[in-house]
C-alpha cells in the first residue's frame, strides 16, 4: 500500500487540480493507494470537492487540517494520520504543484518491490513546457526543485548528501524511515525551523533529516529517473527580492540541518573572521556571476547573500550558546 501525502498551504486552485487529477489518472491499480491531503493553515480551508477526481476512481481520500504552520508540521501530520499502515509500507510526499505522469506509481511499485534494500527513493522534477523562465532566474533552479540526474539509477548507502538523495517532493518514503523522522520532529523543536512555514518563512532543509533517517536503519537513498514530474513552480518565485530573501533563509537553514545531523557545528574560519569572510563573498559573487558558467549577477548576489544567511545563524548561536 501506498499512501499518497500532499501538504499545502494556500494553494494555486488550478495547480491543485492538475495535482490531483494526475494523481486520478496514474496506471497503478486504484486500490493499491490512498490519498491524504494535510491543509496547513490555509486562510480559506482547502474545500472536500477537491478530491471528486480521486473519489470518482474509488480512491480513498481525505483531507486534515493542520492549524499551525510549518511544512515540517504537515509532514509529520500526515505520517501521524496514516500510521495504520505496515513499516514496510510507502508513503509519496507529493506537494501541490507536483504533476506526476501516468506512470509514475506504477514505477514506483516496480522499483520499491525489486530494492529491499532501499528506504527513500526519488525521480526526475521537470519543468512543465509551458513555465517560461527568465534566463536570471535558470541558475537558481536546482534551489528550487528542479532536478534531473540523468537517466541511469544510482543508488548509495552513504551518510552524504549527493543526487541519489531525492527531494521532498515526489519522494517515496518506507513508513519505518518515515516514522523514525516523525519521533525525532516531536522531540526537538528544530525540526520546525526548518522548512518553508506561510507566507514569509523560506526555510529550507526539512527533507534532508527524512531522507537521512535511510542510513540510520541501514538502508540506502536513490535517484530513480523513471519516476517524472512537472513541477509548477509559482512564477512569484522568479521575482528578485524573493530569490534573494530564499537564498539567505537558505543558508540560515543549512546550519540548522548540520546541527541536527551532525550535533553543534563549530564555526568555520571563512566565516568566523571577517576579513576571510569578505573575501569568501567577492570570490562567490565572481564564481556564479555570468561569463561561460552560465550565472548571472542575480545568482552571484543571491550566493553572497547564501554566505550571509550562514554566518549570521553560525554567529546568533554562538551568541545564544555564551549567553546560556
Amino acid at each position: 500500500m501506498i499512501d499518497a501525502c500532499l501538504c499545502t498551504h494556500n494553494p494555486r486552485p488550478a495547480i491543485l487540480e492538475r495535482t490531483i487529477a494526475s494523481l486520478a489518472s496514474q496506471e497503478a491499480a486504484a486500490g493499491r493507494f490512498r490519498f491524504l491531503l494535510v491543509d496547513s493553515a490555509s486562510t480559506v480551508p482547502v474545500g472536500d470537492s477537491v478530491l471528486a477526481p480521486l473519489r470518482r476512481r474509488g480512491i480513498e481520500s481525505r483531507i486534515v487540517r493542520e492549524e499551525i504552520p510549518g511544512h515540517a508540521r504537515a509532514r509529520v501530520r500526515g505520517i501521524r494520520e496514516t500510521s495504520d499502515a505496515g513499516e514496510d509500507d510507502w508513503l509519496l510526499f507529493l506537494d501541490d504543484d507536483n504533476e506526476l505522469m501516468p506512470d509514475f506509481l506504477a514505477a514506483a511499485e516496480a522499483f520499491a518491490s525489486s530494492r529491499d534494500d532501499v528506504g527513500c527513493f526519488g525521480g526526475k522534477l521537470l519543468l512543465p513546457p509551458d513555465l517560461e523562465v527568465p534566463a536570471r532566474v535558470r541558475p537558481f533552479l536546482p534551489y528550487l526543485a528542479i532536478k534531473d540526474a540523468g537517466d541511469e539509477t544510482i543508488v548509495r548507502l552513504v551518510d552524504a548528501w549527493g543526487p541519489w538523495e531525492p527531494p521532498g517532493a515526489g519522494a517515496m518514503v518506507r513508513r519505518r524511515v518515515a516514522e523514525r523522522y516523525r519521533r525525532r520532529a516531536e522531540d526537538d523543536p528544530d525540526f520546525h525551523r526548518l522548512g518553508r512555514s506561510g507566507r514569509r518563512g523560506l526555510a529550507s532543509g526539512d527533507d534532508s533529516p527524512l531522507m537521512r533517517g535511510s542510513f540510520s536503519l541501514g538502508l540506502a537513498n536513490a535517484y530513480v529517473p523513471a519516476l517524472r514530474l512537472h513541477h509548477h513552480l509559482d512564477p512569484r518565485r522568479f521575482r528578485l527580492p524573493y530569490l534573494l530573501r530564499f537564498m539567505h533563509a537558505l543558508g540560515t537553514s543549512q546550519v540548522t540541518l548540520e546541527t541536527l545531523l551532525g550535533g553543534p557545528q563549530p564555526i568555520p574560519p571563512h566565516y568566523a573572521c571577517p576579513r576571510r569572510f569578505a573575501s569568501l563573498v567577492i570570490a562567490s559573487v565572481r564564481s556564479s556571476s555570468g561569463g561561460s558558467s552560465g550565472g548571472s549577477l542575480a545568482h552571484g548576489i543571491g550566493m553572497a547573500l547564501y554566505h550571509a544567511g550562514v554566518r549570521g545563524e553560525h554567529l546568533r548561536r554562538r551568541a545564544a550558546a555564551d549567553g546560556a
